[in-house]
């Protein structure tokens, strides 16, 4: 009826009948129609006994919203048009077009329909007619004949129960804030959307605090106009007089303007530096091309129906989507340029129960299940079960999901069991808006992680299973003010401007410091002892240049979208490096030396080019799961396991020599055998617990190795050690041997650095260490007691952290100069004479002292006077001949070195984890050695042939030291800080490990540091950084900033681990990633370290949006992460600086292990060639970081 009085047929001719959809509504046939509805828009919605809800829209044309003919219930979770429904009776529509509908013949429900279009169940129990559940959760209640639904403005839902005989109302999950008002909870329950009736979000709140963080503000039109965050910062959209945007200008003034065409789409998009990003729609709206800063274009093709059905991005990469519907199943496919398809479906099977599973192209397939009951599960393509309930959160109902219990069982049955709780304490019960304080709880096998946090106090607190506690202070805005993450620890106390961005951060008295620009962007970060750093930015707030404390320039250049363009060094020398679609395509050096990348149709790699020519050759299987690689040197050969992507067997096989094959078995995620065929060969043999931790370690016929843990998965025990855990967070306080007379304390300062250690043999001390630190976190003296002799020894460092000498008892024993580049120019030790050094324009040394170095094109040394030296492309030094000795090297697939020969006698390196540390050796005679190593990964002791060797290493895990267990000293060698030999022969004990853990090799002189070998004698690298810039260093061949007795890099491609957590201590270390549409930094200035986790301020700049940078903290080790950015600009991944390597994995024989396509350190040089990502969950929290100093985890 018309507000004229007249009436008139909407829909329907008077025939009953089904004639389909897509007709005007006067043609279309209904049968027995009940229950209609109209949305504010006009939209009229009804139902009819065919058990279909249909729309009639403003256009006059019928179209089908839910059901499928089947009036039997099902499909929840789903898409409502391939769901069953029951007869529905009585509609309420609400403002966003949410459908709220009642099914009542036999299955006593209340659903609704999101505009997402997916159905889901919101009261009743299906199947179940009855009466009870009031005051409690409406999914777990008894309904009996629901009708006539309808939706009030405070959003609550009240119906008839018809046979019940009542009216019942469902309320809304929180009350109304205000006239107007409406509030909906995040997923995870930590924020607050706060709405009005016309479905505009008018704030966000922090739901434990109530502080709005965010607050939008609106025209009269109700056009967006302003986001002002919880510091009164605005960022604003100025709009042009037909109501059309034309920029969005964050709080500090960057305008990125905005073009719309005549239809209000958006056109293009101009940021500071006028570059711009255009947009192109059709007619319906849909984004049909998207062209880049640098032009490359991407194409989006639709069909009839809206559908996205292709995707062609730059470099020819296409992705082609399907649809298909068949009963209750929805199957959509992916396409690539070669033909590789994946699949996911989602199917109703019935009583509200769904079905999704996926596809790769190799056949493997993962099934998520979801049920009625509450219950879901997943079963991976490894066979592994995942099996996990929800519940409502306490405050919040089921619009905040908590996971109450989740069971992982692998393939041989082996299970773990976790379980969750969440409780909040409420001034008024019935206003989950009054809280007082919430308590989480997490327990896996039994062993229970407490959170708690108070509002009137506003700290937090952290409790492991272990009881140790972490304690955080926060502002009236939320933001972290102060951190302990022990009590034996200094707090972190962070103090905030108005914008609360951080400002000075202090731990025990040292205090950094950061000052900002009117960019809102970091001006300066200035260290403890007052070194500053100072930065300078582009028109897109990315960094343009930095200064360094020590005056060294280095400029920074990007290309359009925002990727790493150039670098140029303090000295002038430009590197420059090119993208396509975010993927590398090439470097090139200064002189002009070119590598290139090069991908296939699928923007997989495909090879990479030396400058030399030199290439690795790429072969995929039909799946695209990569096969095999081809050098000339060597090939690397990949089998998997069934239709997965985890590594079966992986073979090196060299030009000339004997293949090395490491062949995997698994139970699920966990790796339970390693075998080693070739120049080093064995079988490891693994054993978990019901926690996923390896309790065992076998190699062949061997006696195995057990392994302990504490409640908090620290390593407790390891064969016969035993390592008491009463340090700071749990960190080492003592190793003792049960079979043999070793004892080793530690001792740590506030800050959780190790203050002293001190090794004990059959009651005589043979080795102690007392440190100290500068204000930076460097190591600045120590004392040093082996044998009964003392020595005292004292650092000294310039403002760019660099190590220029040393004192030995008061008397200078070693100098050092460097050049603006940091190259070391100038060595002295003691008297000798100075050791002058030049360098080239690629910071590769050209003379030491009389000794002239030869670098192939490629980057690598092949000749050191009359030494010479072959690299593999990958970086693995094959051969080196010095004087009349030749040594030859093999590797795994992984390029972990598995065996050194010289004279026709052999070494065997033997590893039972993924990662880098040598488990077992086998020398030339055959006899076998077992390592145990420290939390900061410094070897302890050595098991050979039976016999037991006590080792102590000083801070960066350089052996000084080995007695046996009767007392006698088999080795005792003295260093200089660069790990040049000055006294004793390391060779009198054999060990795989010298200067700073690496593989140290007596005749060449050189140590293999993870991907890169180590010389001591220039204390330089002798290959270019693999990864370029994302080692910190602009100087790509400089080992650790030149301070390596702060700092060490195990992997051979991390400058940026330092003493103390400080990075380039006194100044400035510099991690580049250039990852699509990303380019981020770490400022490392003088890291907090607490206990054994290392706080740092990070930086990350605009990258390809050129929105601004966020300033934030994160505090590494699993415990909390928190970021500040400025309000309108988008935020940015706060990188953890030194701290948050290491951990996975556990004590190094953890379940991570490489069997995807990055390997235990990856290939760093060719990434996504040589290794494999982590095949499972990772191991304990062990205090065994891949790259720890003097116990510090970093």
């Amino acid at each position: 009826m018309s507000a004229d009085g007249f009436i008139s047929t909407a829909i329907g001719n008077g025939t009953a009948g089904n004639n389909g959809v897509g007709q005007p509504g006067p043609q279309h046939l209904v049968t027995y129609p009940v229950g209609v509805a109209a949305a504010p828009d006009g939209t009229l919605y009804f139902g009819d006994h065919t058990c279909r809800i249909r729309q009639l829209g403003s256009d006059g044309i019928v179209r089908l919203i839910a059901g499928t003919g089947t009036c039997t219930v099902s499909g929840d979770g789903g898409l409502a048009v391939n769901a069953g429904l029951s007869p529905v009776h009585g509609f309420s529509v609400a403002r966003d077009g949410t459908v709220y509908f009642g099914e009542y013949t036999n299955d006593h429900i209340i659903r609704k329909i999101t505009p997402d279009g997916i159905v889901r169940t919101i009261a009743g129990t299906q199947g179940v007619g009855g009466f009870s559940g009031d005051s409690g959760p409406a999914r777990r209640a008894q309904i009996y004949g629901p009708n006539s639904v309808k939706l009030f403005p405070d959003g609550s839902v009240v119906f008839a129960d018809l046979y019940n005989s009542r009216i019942r109302r469902i309320a809304p999950p929180l009350p109304s804030l205000g006239a107007n008002q409406y509030v909906f909870p995040s997923k995870s329950g930590n924020e607050l959307y706060v709405f009005d009736y016309e479905g505009r979000h008018l704030e966000t709140r922090d739901a434990r605090t109530g502080v709005k963080t965010l607050r939008f503000g609106y025209d009269a039109a109700g056009r967006l106009t302003t986001v002002t965050d919880a510091h009164n910062r605005a960022t604003s959209i100025p709009r042009d007089a037909a109501g059309q945007p034309t920029a969005i200008v964050a709080p500090d003034g960057q305008t990125t303007t905005l073009a719309v065409d005549g239809f209000g789409h958006l056109k293009s998009i101009t940021d500071a530096a006028a570059q711009t990003i255009g947009l192109t729609m059709n007619a319906d709206g849909l984004l049909t091309a998207l062209t880049e800063r640098n032009g490359e274009k991407h194409v989006f093709d639709y069909d009839a129906a809206g559908l996205l059905v292709r995707d062609a991005s730059p470099g020819a990469v296409t992705t082609t989507l399907g649809k298909t519907v068949s009963g209750t199943k929805t199957t959509v496919t992916t396409t690539t340029t070669l033909g590789r398809t994946t699949t996911y479906s989602d199917e109703a099977l019935g009583a509200g129960d769904t079905r999704r599973t996926m596809t790769t192209p190799a056949g493997a397939t993962w099934t998520m299940e979801s049920f009625q009951n509450g219950v879901m599960r997943r079963t991976l393509d490894d066979g592994t079960v995942q099996t996990w309930t929800v519940d409502g959160d306490t405050r919040f109902g089921l619009q905040t999901p908590v996971v109450t219990s989740f069971t992982t069982t692998t393939p041989s049955g082996l299970k773990r069991t976790e379980s969750s709780a969440r409780t909040s304490t409420l001034a008024d019960p019935k206003d989950p808006l009054t809280l007082t304080s919430q308590t989480s709880s997490s327990t896996v096998n039994g062993r229970t992680t407490t959170r708690t946090y108070n509002v009137s106090s506003r700290t937090g607190t952290i409790v492991l299973p272990s009881g140790q506690t972490t304690t955080m202070g926060y502002d009236t805005q939320g933001l972290v003010v102060q951190v302990q993450l022990d009590a034996a620890l200094a707090p972190t106390s962070i103090q905030r401007n108005s914008a609360g961005r951080p400002t000075s951060l202090v731990t025990g008295g040292e205090t950094t410091q950061l000052t900002y620009g009117s960019n809102g962007q970091v001006a300066t970060v200035i260290s403890p002892t007052g070194a500053t750093t100072t930065f300078s930015y582009d028109a897109r707030d990315g960094i343009k240049s930095y200064v360094t404390p020590g005056g060294r320039s280095v400029a920074l250049a990007y290309d359009g979208p925002g990727n790493l363009a150039s670098v140029t060094t303090p000295a002038g020398a430009a590197h420059a490096l090119e993208y396509v679609d975010g993927r590398r395509t090439k470097y090139v050096a200064p002189g002009g030396a070119t590598t290139t990348w090069a991908y296939d149709a699928d923007a997989a790699l495909a090879s990479i080019t030396l400058a030399s020519g030199r290439a690795m050759s790429v072969s995929r299987d039909v799946s695209g799961r990569l096969q095999s690689v081809t050098t000339p040197d060597f090939t690397t050969l990949r089998s998997y396991v069934g239709s997965t992507t985890r590594t079966a067997t992986l073979t090196r096989a060299p030009k000339t020599g004997t293949s090395q094959q490491l062949t995997l078995a698994y139970d699920g995620p966990l790796v339970t055998t390693r075998t080693f065929v070739g120049p080093a060969s064995g079988q490891y043999q693994i054993a978990y617990d019901a926690n996923y931790w390896p309790t065992s370690v076998q190699l062949d016929a061997n006696a195995a190795t057990a392994v302990g843990y504490d409640a908090d998965g620290n390593e407790t025990s390891r064969g016969s050690f035993t390592v008491a855990r009463g340090g700071p967070g749990r960190a080492e306080s003592a190793i003792t041997d049960s079979a043999g007379p070793l004892a080793v304390s530690f001792g740590y300062d506030v800050r959780g650095r190790e203050q002293d250690r001190t090794m004990t043999v059959g009651g005589t001390v043979k080795y102690s260490v007392t440190s100290a630190y500068d204000d930076n976190g460097r190591l600045a003296s120590k004392t040093e007691v082996i044998g009964g002799v003392s020595h005292a020894y004292a650092y000294t460092y310039d403002l760019d952290g660099e190590l220029v000498s040393v004192k030995r008892d008061g008397a200078t024993v070693e100098s050092y100069a460097y050049d603006v580049d940091g190259n070391r120019t100038q060595a002295q030790l003691g008297s000798a004479p100075t050791v002058g050094a030049t360098f080239n324009a690629q910071d590769q040394l050209v003379t030491n002292g009389g000794v002239s170095y030869v670098f192939d094109v490629d980057g690598f040394m092949i000749g050191r006077g009359s030494d010479t030296f072959s690299y593999a492309v990958d970086g693995t030094l094959i051969s080196a001949t010095v004087g009349a000795k030749t040594v030859t090297y093999a590797y795994d697939g992984f390029g972990r070195r598995v065996s050194r020969t010289e004279g026709g006698k052999t070494t065997q390196y033997l590893y039972a984890s993924s990662g880098l540390r040598i488990s077992h050796s086998r020398d030339g005679l055959g006899a076998l050695s077992e390592y145990f190593y420290d939390d900061a990964g410094r070897l302890y002791a050595v098991v050979r042939s039976g016999a037991r060797y006590y080792v102590a290493c000083d801070a960066v895990g350089t052996p000084r030291i080995v007695v046996d267990a009767g007392g006698t000293v088999q080795m005792s060698v003295e260093y200089d800080a660069f790990g040049n030999v000055l006294a004793g022969d390391p060779t009198a004990f054999e060990l795989p490990v010298g200067f700073g853990g690496g593989i140290p090799d007596a005749v060449t002189g050189l140590v293999r540091l993870g991907a890169r070998d180590y010389e001591p004698g220039t204390g330089r690298f002798t290959a270019r950084d693999p990864v370029l810039f994302a080692g910190a260093q602009t100087n790509l061949y400089v080992y650790v900033n030149s301070n390596p007795v702060s700092g060490l890099d195990r992997e051979g491609t991390l400058g940026n681990v330092a003493w103390g957590g400080a990075i380039a201590v006194g100044g400035l270390a510099l991690q580049i990633a250039s990852d699509k549409g990303s380019t981020a930094y770490n400022i490392g200035v003088s890291a907090v370290v607490v206990g054994t986790t290392i706080m740092t301020a990070g930086l990350a700049p605009a990258g390809s949006a050129g929105a601004g940078a966020a300033i934030g903290f994160t505090i590494a080790g699993g415990t909390e992460a928190f970021q500040v950015a400025k309000a309108g600009e988008l935020p940015r991944p706060c990188p953890t600086g030194s701290g948050g390597s290491g951990g996975s994995g556990g004590s190094g024989d953890g379940p991570s292990d490489p069997s995807g396509s990055n390997g235990p350190y990856g290939n760093p040089r060719f990434p996504g060639i040589n290794g494999a990502p982590p095949s499972g969950p990772p191991g304990p929290p062990v205090r065994t970081p891949a790259h720890t100093v003097g116990g510090v985890r970093g």
